[in-house]
């Protein structure tokens, strides 16, 4: 397999070599470990069918799901889902790279479903 990308970026890095800009390839962009909340993964050929009763906002799993969880004093704003949208790109690359599913039928833009649930005290 031809690495496209290492190509690209030292051929960048020759033409940029006397201009004021410094060229990195494949730079890990990651400051800290990035950790998603939640993971639900189907393990095996259930044919959708759930032998157990799932809480309301789990009726319908897809293969692979990728959950945030917030509290009711912590805001679910544009933010987080910039985050969970992240995770997911993050996640589709690492799943496709070391092929942990042999069929990856992982949308190609994900579904974001929320649920909101008054609680009284």
């Amino acid at each position: 397999m031809i690495a496209w990308h290492r190509l690209f970026g030292l051929a960048l890095q020759d033409l940029l070599a006397t201009s004021p800009y410094r060229v990195e390839v494949e730079k890990d962009l990651s400051v800290q470990q990035q950790r998603i909340d939640i993971i639900i993964i189907e393990q095996g050929d259930s044919n959708g069918a759930v032998v157990i009763d799932l809480p309301d906002g789990l009726d319908n799993l897809a293969k692979h799901n990728l959950i945030t969880y917030k509290s009711l004093r912590q805001p679910l704003e544009e933010w987080t889902l910039d985050e969970l949208i992240g995770h997911y790109v993050s996640y589709r690359k690492l799943v496709s790279q070391v092929g942990w599913a042999t069929d990856l039928s992982l949308p190609t833009t994900p579904t974001v479903m929320l649920k909101t649930q008054e609680y009284k005290a």
